[in-house]
């Protein structure tokens, strides 16, 4: 439901910039539409999990978030963006935007809790942290972590898990180097917040950082491809989307590099060029981690094309000036807003064409087909989730399974 909203929001957003002139005729409508737009598909979308246990810690807990996250996204409306909160949006409705950010927030924070307990205490005791599915360590980093790391650490865990399942290998290539990657990448991001008056050093400190944090990430997308080194290209769906993923999110954080240069920051601050590197990274690369299980080839051309069509064009728009919140813009824009349009349609069709497999599926009683390959987990030896209280007792595994 959250993903319908938000991709009709993103519809939206790009029908009213297919053309100069406007649609809508109202800017506060249209800066409320992009908040929107915003924070359902962070905070209600791209949070996509992997524990493999029975159940969760706190199964009440779970329940609490879920009411949570329903009620925190119908009382979210407003622009948050200042000075339009305090000028454009007279009444309640910037008030119910920060409560509803408060309700997101708190689901989030016991989710985080209810996640780490999880991780902690519903995995066997003779696997040691190092040695679990590199789903779950997405937390190390969550010290002086950004926000598009964070939401996007669950999709490199699921990216590994699908090479594992690609390749029949026991364990991805530097298993645990590829953790300490994640760690690293917390300790050393930075924002692009070179436009707020710091000073020469401070500029340059962030400028360091956050070019340093490209070493980790390269670190990952390279192990993934020695991870995938030697197996048979049949070019299956998972296969499909992962390469998907390994693409859009190298594009994204080689414009990262860029925008880490304070100096060509402050020329390409509040463009369409830093949108579309957030887009790369952060929608695209963990909608596609989410997507990344999911036997459908048909959908990955559709989604895959379409969201290039949509987000590459603007590169060269935001390098020409175009600057983001803007409803109308010159003629000068056209050529590459016309082709963004065009392909957002199209992205929209690729996930109308995932609803419909969806519901399909569903009403028809699809039986679920599950690939065997090396059982180096409880929920691969049997081919299904491992179900409540299936074990007496821990389960143990040889060491030639854990280790080399």
């Amino acid at each position: 439901m959250f993903g319908i909203i938000g991709t009709r929001l993103s519809l939206i957003i790009r029908l009213e910039l297919a053309k100069p002139g406007l649609i809508l005729g109202n800017g506060q409508l249209y800066n409320s539409i992009i908040t929107a737009h915003a924070i359902l598909i962070i905070f209600f979308i791209v949070m996509p999990r992997i524990i493999g246990g029975f159940d969760i810690s706190f199964p009440r807990l779970n329940n609490l978030t879920m009411f949570l996250i329903l009620d925190s996204c119908f009382v979210d409306i407003g622009c948050v963006y200042p000075p339009l909160s305090t000028l454009g949006h007279p009444g309640r409705s910037v008030d119910l935007a920060i409560f509803s950010l408060h309700c997101a927030g708190l689901r989030s924070i016991l989710g985080g809790i209810n996640f780490m307990c999880t991780t902690k205490n519903l995995r066997s005791s003779s696997i040691s942290l190092e040695h679990i599915i590199l789903s779950l360590p997405v937390l190390a980093g969550a010290i002086t972590m950004l926000l598009v790391y964070i939401l996007i650490l669950p999709a490199f865990g699921i990216t590994s898990q699908s090479t594992l399942y690609l390749t029949g290998k026991k364990e991805v290539f530097g298993s645990l180097g590829m953790v300490y990657a994640i760690l690293s990448i917390g300790l050393i991001g930075s924002h692009h917040i070179y436009t707020v008056g710091m000073d020469l050093d401070s500029r340059a400190y962030f400028t360091a950082a956050t070019i340093v944090i490209a070493v980790p990430t390269g670190v990952k997308v390279f192990r993934w491809l020695a991870t995938l080194f030697g197996m048979k290209m049949n070019f299956q769906p998972v296969l499909l989307w992962v390469l998907g993923f390994i693409f859009l999110f190298t594009i994204g954080g080689l414009t990262g590099v860029v925008l880490s240069n304070s100096s060509l920051d402050i020329i390409l601050h509040d463009t369409y060029y830093v949108v579309r590197h957030f887009h790369y990274v952060l929608s695209l690369g963990a909608v596609f981690g989410i997507f990344m299980g999911l036997m459908m080839s048909a959908v990955f051309f559709w989604m895959f094309f379409g969201v290039n069509l949509t987000f590459f064009p603007l590169h060269f728009a935001g390098l020409h000036g175009f600057p983001r919140k803007y409803m109308d813009y010159p003629d000068v824009y056209s050529v590459w807003n016309v082709i963004s349009s065009y392909g957002s349609i199209v992205r929209v069709f690729a996930i109308f064409l995932f609803l419909y497999v969806l519901v399909e599926s569903i009403f028809s009683y699809r039986i679920i087909l599950v690939d065997n390959f090396v059982n180096s987990r409880p929920e691969y030896r049997y081919s299904s989730y491992v179900f409540g209280h299936s074990y007496q007792a821990d389960i143990y595994f040889s060491s030639s399974v854990i280790k080399n």
